[in-house]
């Protein structure tokens, strides 16, 4: 499952860094969950209930979100910083950063199936 990898930020940001400014992105760990939010026009029965899994999955992660003050922790961090990193993944899910570098592909997307409940 590709969760949509752009080199756009990283193009955006080496301009801006030509410019004299500096960009760090404050982003949730996993960007699947604006992907999961997103619903198609026309959607198609088969996958009525992988996505009422995974949406209700969603919701229990926005329920249990990380404290806010780890947000504004990070900003302050990123603010005080004299070279802030480019980007900066909060969030309990960030692990899968990670993980997603050091695991084969098709186990991590096993993995992320088995997260979100799909194959049931």
């Amino acid at each position: 499952m590709n969760i949509g990898r752009s080199t756009k930020p990283i193009t955006r940001s080496w301009v801006l860094l030509s410019l004299g400014l500096v960009v760090a992105l404050l982003m949730p760990a996993t960007p699947a969950h604006a992907q999961i939010r997103k619903r198609a026009a026309n959607p198609l029965d088969a996958y009525a209930g992988a996505e009422e899994r995974a949406v209700g999955r969603l919701q229990e992660h926005i329920d249990d979100g990380a404290d806010p003050r780890i947000v504004a922790e990070t900003i302050v961090g990123i603010v005080e910083s004299p070279s802030p990193r480019l980007r900066y993944p909060v969030g309990k899910e960030r692990r899968y950063l990670f993980l997603e570098k050091i695991t084969p592909a098709g186990r991590f997307e096993a993995g992320l199936r088995r997260h979100w409940k799909l194959d049931r």
